[in-house]
């Protein structure tokens, strides 16, 4: 074996990855990149960042294990937590020191963590010498084990499938032609290293990378302090909403991606971070048990064993029970002043709200019935809509993993053992078993885009060199992370064992300081803070991390901002209006002639830290509000600043129908097999159908189904016809160069899909209804959506040859359609070739408005002429003035200009008509061509 020692993760990461990119390609031999879970987008970065590689690869050894056989049972961590809770419930009576705590939820939990702390170390429990209540506790554990083992049923947990990797290892043809490396295993279990000894037998050859101890202090450091933990993160969000504004040497844009934060619990800071439009990604995982849908899902069944009055209130002030917050208070408070405690569905209440809410947690607790514990829970859920409740919250697709989701699918994962309903022994069992389990599973976030600042642990950054990183929140005993529970062995009771099983929580806790000093020590410039609130110290640790820190108190700033009365001043520190307004309302004022006199005048000395930022953050325009701007300026405030919502007439309304048809062409699109039959239409659209939660009669689902039939084939059909194939669907983009004079607004949308055809591109824009493209709305502003979504197209280096809408709308019959993409295209007889193979001497195409000829010189040209076939120049023209409409459109609405003066004819379909009264004078709708002279 060869090991490699470096002065940080980060130069062994780089120096891996020099080897692996200065290999030689050899057809019967592989590279396999080994390396623990939380390492692997960062080694995957740094190995691929200029590509994939078809003889190199980075696995976990759960992945490798993957790789060497399909045939991989695996068990859950929270199927083992069950399993352990059943075989507890099966082998207890035996038990010398357990049998008081085997009653418990938690001790299941607690049991599988010892069980893989014992595996992990490599030994085996009976072989383990102990006296005392150590040998009780291990003689517990072993019988557990066993019966553990017996219901496992050949699947394996986490320590199982690594012996069964160690097993397949000598036998592996993958091994015997594979250079492995491994980096990143320093802290391995004594199991994970008999793995990495069993690959260096067996590999072609084997290298570890790792690093020595941080022993050294970095040069220099930060440190902040803040009078609270929200200041703390304010003070944080405005440096890197300057870091992000300061201009780099090369005159480079920076990225949110080169910042990272380190924060132990980033609810709030969350909320900040929303505040001040800086982009993240919470690198956290939420234990399910800690989510509204498991505690509902708890208060039921603690309702049906006994209804008492804290459990009801509880249940009655969670969301997902579906009472009413008002209906719900006046039960607490009726429950407080009568002193209740049990027999609360028996209790008179003369209240009708209280009444209201004891009557709807009755509906549910007697709803929790089934043959087992898990269809008792699913019928709950069902029940109270908890799917529904999830979306009337607002809760949108972010990083985070739905709650409900992963509740429904452990609850299907997980099965009842018993029969006989809600009332036997076996229905407790399960519950129990149940409940112990959730606490083990953790809903974890996965990033959506990738210009972010992480925040994150020091555990995932161990291999990253930061250019910027914040430690939030060093207070002692909040960072770095510690923990007294020694679970079930104590630090004293393995010390006596001679360090066979590990790791103590001593060594847990040593490994969590050395992290956090590696990661320090590696990024370019760090800054640390903590709060003073209540007394709060900083961690001792800090004092160990530099050799010469800058101290910065963040009550400075505050005190500098009492004592002026500089707008721009407070903007710097509040980064946007509201944040600003809260300052002013703390008593500080709005207007200053100068910072610099109110400053020196009261000597305060201003911080080193000036930060160029705007009053406000940027705003945001989409081309729904610009064609809402340029029809009446009253209806953009109605439906865009007010948030005026179209009354339903049905409960597939206009928007819902919409977002079904773009999730079913996404489906249909992506599958690439653009299957247009009756049965793949119908799982697409039922399935999308589900996903946002839409609930139709049988009647209109057959129609939108004959509809989505038809609208499938006209689609698949003009792909097919030419030589343009999707690449990007629902595409997610904000043009580079921001609108307005300030250039404080970021134009944003979604390119439905894009269509490529080699350096040639094609914008498709999914259209319910009769939407038609014109010229003259593009020039009033009216529709703007195709050529704004061109120009972001082209910003990707695409030469965009035509934007369509692709319309689809129930048709009464077959006639009421042709199915023709409707819109622009530039006039070349080539490129419409490329769009329609079947073109001949003067048919129309299928697949837009274009009709040919032969020309005396033999040449084709177009037969016609037409305001949807433009020159180049033209067609460029129109776009560039769509650009520059909207770049003067975002001024003009951030001036707060409202007035009601509609367009010709925008009244007569309007849904706000009832709030304005419709009577508002009208601008002409007439919009003169006009491009050549204006571009």
């Amino acid at each position: 074996m060869s090991e490699h020692l470096y002065e940080s993760y980060p130069s062994a990461l780089d120096a891996l990855a020099q080897k692996i990119k200065a290999r030689r390609f050899a057809p019967d031999e592989y590279h396999i990149v080994l390396t623990p879970d939380r390492y692997t987008q960062s080694v995957e970065r740094a190995l691929f960042a200029g590509g994939g590689a078809i003889d190199c690869e980075a696995l976990t050894l759960s992945r490798l294990l993957r790789r060497l056989t399909d045939d991989v049972k695996s068990l859950s961590r929270e199927g083992a937590v069950m399993l352990v809770a059943r075989a507890i419930d099966a082998v207890k009576d035996e038990f010398t020191y357990y049998g008081r705590a085997a009653k418990y939820n938690d001790f299941a939990r607690e049991v599988y963590q010892t069980l893989i702390q014992i595996s992990s170390s490599d030994v085996q429990i009976t072989a383990v010498k102990a006296t005392g209540n150590t040998a009780a506790k291990l003689h517990d554990l072993a019988l557990i084990k066993a019966e553990y083992d017996a219901r496992k049923a050949g699947y394996g947990d986490a320590s199982d499938r690594l012996a069964e990797l160690i097993a397949l290892i000598p036998n592996s043809e993958l091994i015997a032609k594979s250079h492995v490396y491994a980096i990143g295993f320093a802290d391995s279990t004594k199991l994970n290293a008999r793995v990495l000894r069993t690959i260096e037998k067996h590999a072609l050859s084997f290298e570890r990378y790792e690093a020595k101890s941080p022993a050294r202090m970095r040069a220099d450091m930060e440190i902040l302090s803040a009078p609270d933990r929200i200041t703390q993160y304010k003070e944080v969000a405005t440096r890197i909403r300057e870091y992000i504004d300061s201009p780099t040497d090369g005159g480079a844009p920076r990225r949110y991606s080169d910042v990272s934060i380190i924060c132990p619990s980033p609810r709030a800071l969350a909320r900040i971070l929303r505040e001040y439009g800086i982009p993240f990604y919470a690198d956290e995982a939420t234990p399910l048990a800690e989510t509204a849908p498991l505690d509902a899902l708890s208060c039921i069944y603690r309702l049906k064993k006994a209804a008492d009055g804290e459990t009801l209130t509880s249940l009655c002030k969670n969301p997902y029970s579906g009472v009413a917050d008002d209906d719900a208070e006046k039960l607490q408070n009726h429950i407080a002043a009568r002193g209740i405690t049990y027999g609360v569905f028996d209790m008179d209440i003369d209240d009708e709200g209280a009444a209201r809410a004891v009557a709807r947690a009755k509906v549910l607790t007697d709803g929790m019935t089934g043959s087992g514990f898990a269809d008792a829970c699913e019928a709950v859920v069902e029940l109270a809509d908890f799917e529904g409740v999830q979306r009337s919250l607002g809760e949108k697709e972010t990083d985070e993993v739905s709650p409900v989701r992963a509740l429904t699918a452990l609850l299907r994962r997980y099965g009842s053992s018993g029969e006989g309903g809600a009332d036997g022994a076996e229905f407790d069992r399960d519950a129990a078993a149940f409940f112990g389990a959730a606490r083990a599973v953790e809903i974890k976030s996965l990033p959506r885009e990738r210009d972010r600042v992480t925040v994150t642990m020091p555990q995932t950054l161990r291999l990253t060199a930061c250019k910027l990183l914040f430690v939030v929140d060093f207070n002692e005993g909040v960072l770095p992370a510690t923990t007294s529970d020694s679970g079930l062995i104590c630090d004293n009771e393995l010390k006596s064992l001679g360090g066979v099983i590990e790791p103590s929580v001593f060594q847990q806790n040593k490994r969590e300081r050395a992290e956090l000093k590696a990661v320090v020590n590696n990024a370019d410039y760090v800054v640390c803070a903590y709060s003073t609130e209540g007394g709060a110290r900083p961690a001792a640790i800090m004092g160990e991390l530099a050799s010469r820190v800058f101290r910065y108190d963040g009550a400075e700033r505050l005190a500098v901002l009492r004592a002026t009365d500089d707008a721009k001043y407070i903007a710097k520190y509040a980064c946007v209006e509201s944040a600003a307004r809260e300052i002013a309302t703390r008593g500080l004022t709005k207007h200053a002639q100068s910072v610099e006199l109110a400053v020196g005048a009261r000597r305060h000395t201003a911080a080193e830290f000036s930060p160029v930022i705007k009053l406000r953050k940027k705003r945001t325009l989409s081309a729904s509000e610009l064609a809402h701007w340029f029809t009446c300026p009253y209806k953009r405030f109605l439906s865009d600043a007010v948030g005026v919502k179209e009354r339903r007439n049905s409960p597939l309304g206009a928007p819902d129908f919409g977002i079904v048809v773009h999730d079913f062409m996404q489906e249909l699109v992506n599958g690439g097999q653009y299957d247009c039959s009756r049965e793949a239409v119908t799982r697409l659209i039922d399935g999308a159908l589900a996903k946002k939660g839409i609930r139709v009669d049988d009647a209109a689902r057959a129609r939108l189904i004959d509809d989505a039939v038809d609208y499938a084939t006209a689609n698949v059909a003009a792909i097919e016809a030419g030589e343009y194939r999707p690449k990007y669907t629902e595409y997610a983009f904000t043009l580079k160069t921001p609108l307005g004079k300030d250039k404080s607004t970021d134009f944003f949308g979604i390119i439905d899909r894009l269509d490529v055809c080699g350096d040639r591109a094609r914008i498709i824009d999914y259209k319910t209804g009769n939407k038609k493209f014109r010229v003259r709305d593009c020039l009033n502003g009216c529709d703007m959506q195709l050529p704004l979504y061109t120009a972001a197209a082209e910003e990707l280096g695409k030469d965009v040859t035509g934007m369509f809408y692709s319309t689809f709308s129930p048709r009464y019959d077959a006639k009421d359609t042709d199915g023709r993409l409707d819109g622009c295209m530039i006039k070349d007889v080539a490129v419409a070739a490329e769009y329609d193979r079947a073109l001949a001497d003067g048919e129309r195409s299928k697949v837009v408005n274009a009709k040919f000829k032969i020309n005396k010189d033999g040449g084709a040209e177009f037969s016609r002429p037409s305001d949807l076939l433009m020159e180049r120049e033209r067609f460029d023209g129109l776009i560039a003035r769509c650009v520059k409409t909207a770049d003067v459109a975002a001024d003009e609405i951030a001036s707060g200009y409202i007035a009601r003066a509609p367009i010709e004819g925008a009244c007569d379909k309007c849904a706000y008509r009832g709030v304005c009264g419709g009577t508002a004078a009208v601008r002409n709708s007439d919009a003169d061509d006009g491009l050549a002279e204006d571009e």
